[in-house]
């Protein structure tokens, strides 16, 4: 294909391909493009208008984004650069971009030039697909003596069949991977600090260091999946607020009576209620002893986790790994996990 069979290509597949997949796909592309620190699609139906969230930066700066994609044939307005602005001020992000796989109108193009909304940035179909063909996204330049020539490159869109499936949502799995911040994220919660904003000013006291609302998202996120937190109804539509189950009393009850061996021991009892852990214990079961590459891989297989995300996931998961009453996490040069069964009262 020459460059513009290639555009018009990559823009048809980009119209045509699954929602959901296309949602990974630009996550995909971001992450190709920019290399940013960190990346993920967020939980669905309770993303208040984001897409894919990430930060870039680490000892010297740090900056939040949120992106939000429309597969739409239609124009796009400036209604949904003030959604996306009103999601970015409320989800406590810096910056953030709207992908369409259409075109924007004139007063949409417009209002992101406003001020008030300087740090969003639009792009359209046919920018998407020119980003992606000047970085190979999803296309490889061909040797060629003459003119470019471009071929799709089929691992790259084989790599969103996987979305077609069963799969455990991305937001499932745990990236919170420190359990002393984890007890001071539900005892906080406990006395009344159920909002994101709250739960970080309430970390910032606790550890002296500075916490942003999107990483105190990571441990409720994780309390929730463990069955520790659930969401309340709250009077903001574009935040959540979090309550302790009766599980989670239970806990902070440990933490507050100072038995961290009750606290250690309830812990142990429950992590089995993340889907991922129990499904990693499960291959455990058979396979006695795995290296981290095998988690990676069962992640890789069983989760909607792709690209470099993989890696940074097993990490923090191999952690809650290790508390699991059946597991032993072991470091001999490289991490292991090992099945052993134990009785929880000889804990």
């Amino acid at each position: 294909m020459d460059t513009q069979e290639a555009l018009t290509e990559l823009k048809k597949r980009n119209e045509e391909i699954d929602p959901i997949k296309f949602e990974h796909l630009c996550k995909s592309v971001v992450e190709e493009v920019e290399s940013p620190d960190g990346i993920e699609t967020t939980r669905r139906s309770k993303d208040h208008g984001i897409d894919i969230q990430g930060y870039v930066g680490n000892e010297f700066y740090t900056g939040e984004f949120g992106v939000q994609v429309k597969q739409y044939n239609s124009k796009i307005s400036s209604g949904a650069v003030r959604e996306l602005a009103g999601s970015l001020q409320g989800e406590g992000f810096g910056f953030g971009t709207l992908i369409t796989t259409s075109s924007f109108t004139k007063d949409a193009a417009e209002k992101v030039n406003d001020t008030e909304f300087y740090s969003i940035n639009l792009i359209d179909g046919e920018e998407l697909a020119e980003l992606m063909l000047e970085h190979e996204v999803g296309i490889t330049e061909q040797p060629s003596d003459e003119e470019r020539k471009f071929a799709m490159d089929p691992e790259f869109w084989n790599r969103f069949d996987k979305f077609a499936g069963d799969l455990i949502p991305a937001w499932k799995i745990p990236q919170a991977d420190s359990f002393d911040v984890f007890d001071l994220v539900l005892e906080g919660i406990s006395a009344g600090d159920q909002y994101k904003p709250d739960i970080a000013e309430h970390l910032s006291g606790e550890t002296g260091d500075s916490w942003t609302p999107r990483q105190a998202d990571y441990y409720t996120t994780a309390a929730s999946i463990m069955g520790y937190l659930e969401e309340e109804d709250s009077e903001d539509k574009n935040m959540r607020k979090w309550e302790l189950t009766e599980l989670g009393e239970e806990y902070v009850s440990h933490l507050q009576n100072g038995d961290g061996e009750a606290a250690e021991k309830h812990f142990s009892a429950n992590v089995g209620n993340i889907e991922i852990i129990q499904k990693i214990v499960d291959v455990l079961e058979e396979e006695y002893k795995i290296p981290k590459s095998r988690v990676e891989e069962i992640i890789r297989d069983e989760t909607e986790v792709t690209g470099t995300t993989v890696g940074r996931r097993a990490s923090t998961v191999g952690k809650w790994l290790g508390k699991h009453p059946d597991v032993k996490r072991r470091e001999k040069g490289m991490l292991w996990f090992e099945y052993y069964k134990m009785d929880l009262g000889d804990f």
